[in-house]
């Protein structure tokens, strides 16, 4: 007997065809492929969408599509390894991907989102979908989120002690931590701006497109990866998808015929 599965890959068209016939919701993670430090691999983002898209389809009742591997990340290109898109093709392929599923029936899409350079292009494609779709589009991403939902996780890092304790949750065959270092200390701008893991005046964040020069030569950013360990990167993931489960409740409650 086929056992039942919230991954869109492993129905058949005639399945896909019935879900989407009581539910219009698909979960697209999308993610990356990027240095992380010496001890992670390349495709952490990923590989940590994807986890959580596919434990989220299961929880929500909600079916997840395959993981989109590539985003955008000028930063980091002197990594052997980086794959970065142009924002302009990344926005191109992520419609003809959303697109296809809303000829379909879906017409709510959950963008879990593995990378924050995508963030902007997700957005930007939400106008896109609802527009040309009438499909409503939500976007989140782990970092942002879990330290809202708790705070005693700040996830303040790329490659450190928050995303390696997550890459440790889910595939810890793939972190070597006998090669991890330590992050380059912040970069003095001027008096009172500095680049660490976010950029900042007076102590406060904003946006300001910086080089790579913050990654220095290991590749990870933030909190130290040392002490790292499974059972935090289990609370992050699981306070991520749990939110996001409930969000696509929410969503699901939404009439679009009256928007």
């Amino acid at each position: 007997m086929k056992r039942k599965t919230h991954l869109a890959a492993e129905l058949s068209w005639t399945e896909f065809e019935e879900h989407m016939g009581h539910d219009d919701v698909i979960i697209i993670p999308v993610g990356m492929l990027e240095e992380h430090g010496r001890h992670n691999p390349l495709g952490t983002d990923t590989f940590i969408a994807g986890y959580c898209a596919a434990l989220i389809g299961e929880r929500s009742g909600a079916l997840a599509a395959p993981v989109f591997p590539y985003g955008y990340g000028p930063e980091g290109k002197k990594f052997p390894g980086q794959v970065s898109l142009s924002p302009q093709l990344l926005r191109k392929i992520l419609y003809a991907y959303g697109a296809s599923y809303a000829k379909h029936g879906a017409r709510r899409f959950l963008f879990v989102n593995g990378h924050g350079g995508n963030a902007g292009i997700l957005r930007m494609l939400a106008g896109d979908l609802w527009h040309d779709y009438h499909a409503l589009c939500a976007s989140t991403e782990w970092w942002q989120l879990v330290p809202q939902i708790k705070p005693e996780l700040p996830c303040n890092d790329h490659g450190g002690f928050y995303e390696t304790s997550c890459m440790l949750a889910i595939k810890p065959d793939l972190v070597d931590m006998s090669r991890a270092q330590d992050p380059v200390p912040d970069t003095i701008l001027s008096e009172n701006i500095r680049a660490g893991y976010t950029v900042t005046y007076k102590g406060e964040p904003f946006f300001a497109a910086v080089d790579d020069y913050r990654l220095g030569r290991a590749g990870n950013l933030g909190a130290p990866p040392r002490g790292a360990n499974e059972g935090i990167g289990a609370d992050v993931l699981e306070a991520y998808i749990d939110y996001n489960a409930g969000l696509i409740g929410e969503l699901r409650k939404i009439d679009l015929k009256t928007r």
